[in-house]
């Protein structure tokens, strides 16, 4: 039977909320996982989101071969970075088994002696099991978590920019940016 979240944590794991994350880092997947710690710190939102899993995956168990299966924490962290970073399953292998923060989210220890990983098949079967249908619904739980945050804090406007940008090499792209 899946569970939300595996409840005993091993020795050496950070717990999701104390996971630190560097804030000059312009990466995605530090700005992902961040997005993902606050979802999971959220617990309105984290149950609505838990609830959507749960009520679209359960019924596909197979209860006959009575293994546990992936925790839908798990199956969630795997299919926000696979739909966000637009990767194929062969890197998103390659990030799950060595992102360190990636490891942290799933819960897995840091320097402890956790050589857990993660097949490739393991992994198309877990995240293919979010449908569209239930990333629709989780994006609505998402978006609302959004809007009471920015409510909830100083009243502000969110800080954005719609101007061109140029990366490191000094290349223009975004809007107005020429080619």
């Amino acid at each position: 039977m899946r569970v939300v979240k595996d409840s005993l944590r091993q020795f050496g794991e950070t717990r999701i909320e104390d996971i630190v994350f560097d804030p000059k880092d312009r990466d995605d997947i530090p700005a992902l996982l961040r997005g993902l710690q606050h979802i999971y710190c959220d617990p309105d939102t984290r149950e609505k989101v838990f609830d959507i899993l749960e009520k679209q995956i359960r019924p596909k168990i197979k209860r006959h071969l009575r293994r546990p299966g992936m925790s839908f924490w798990r199956i969630f962290v795997l299919g926000m970075v696979q739909k966000a970073l637009n990767c194929d399953f062969d890197r998103l292998r390659n990030l799950v088994n060595n992102h360190r923060q990636l490891r942290q989210m799933l819960g897995h220890a840091n320097d402890f002696g956790d050589r857990t990983t993660y097949h490739l098949q393991t992994i198309i079967d877990n995240v293919c099991l979010l449908t569209p249908e239930m990333l629709e619904e989780i994006n609505v739980v998402v978006v609302a978590c959004g809007h009471r945050t920015v409510r909830n804090g100083s009243g502000a406007s969110l800080p954005g920019r719609l101007g061109g940008s140029k990366d490191a090499c000094g290349m223009a792209y975004g809007r107005g940016a020429s080619v």
